[in-house]
């Protein structure tokens, strides 16, 4: 159970507001009191035309200095992790993940749980136990690519499929997609409210975001106008960025 912000535009205020969102909901989530701290870690992926960063950490997001930069019109996702992989909490499985093919480079960053052993098989890895399920989900989208990925993704997921995707292709062009889909019946489950995994898209001057429902909770992002993004729909968001050659 994580958090997420997927951010495209210009609008380095708001996304320092989005961002501030974040990291005080993965402190103290509002709508997870069982286990309201997502202190396993976190990341992002930045592109803009002069640069890609990408940097992840077992830090907590909330005990952390770093702040991903909006330089110029940006694609931005950031990831804050709790984890039930207890044993694999490191900065290799911090998101997003970083996966090269010949089709690109892909960014994956993924809330929610599908079934390690079946994507194992699919993708014939023979120790599923020593990775990630999220990880292997964004294995099968950098092999199969996105809209393949996703429907084989479908047929495996547990909680919830709610991810961000950064493509970088072969030509340096970069393009942030995002994915929501959640099983009802297992959130509540768990004690939790029925939106939990529910992804949010908000737009304002020069910003288009992605965000899990708890950052409208708090304070700094409460009010804001969003619409919830409809379940097993791929969407990209914002345009895209040519990273320039120089």
């Amino acid at each position: 159970m994580c958090r997420l912000l997927g951010f495209a535009g210009s609008n380095e205020e708001e996304f320092r507001r989005l961002f501030s969102c974040l990291r005080g909901v993965a402190e103290n989530d509002p709508l997870n009191r069982k286990e309201p701290s997502h202190k396993d870690g976190w990341g992002y992926v930045a592109v803009s035309s002069e640069r890609l960063q990408h940097y992840k950490t077992v830090k907590p997001i909330f005990k952390d200095d770093e702040v991903p930069k909006v330089r110029g019109y940006s694609l931005v996702v950031v990831h804050a992790r709790q984890t039930s992989f207890e044993a694999l909490v490191s900065a290799k499985h911090s998101h997003p993940y970083h996966y090269t093919t010949v089709k690109g480079d892909f960014f994956f960053a993924h809330n929610g749980s599908v079934d390690r052993e079946a994507l194992a098989k699919v993708l014939r890895v023979r120790d599923p136990e020593a990775h990630v399920d999220s990880e292997l989900a964004g294995l099968l989208i950098a092999q199969k690519g996105l809209r393949k990925g996703y429907e084989i993704l479908a047929k495996h997921m547990r909680s919830s499929l709610d991810s961000l995707v950064v493509h970088l292709s072969p030509k340096k062009v970069a393009t942030l997609y995002y994915y929501g889909a959640f099983d009802v019946e297992r959130v509540k489950s768990k004690g939790l409210p029925e939106d939990y995994y529910q992804l949010y898209y908000v737009k304002g001057r020069g910003f288009e975001a992605v965000l899990s429902s708890s950052l409208l909770f708090h304070p700094e992002c409460r009010g804001m106008k969003a619409e919830k993004i409809n379940n097993g729909v791929l969407k990209q968001l914002g345009r895209r960025v040519a990273l320039s050659s120089e």
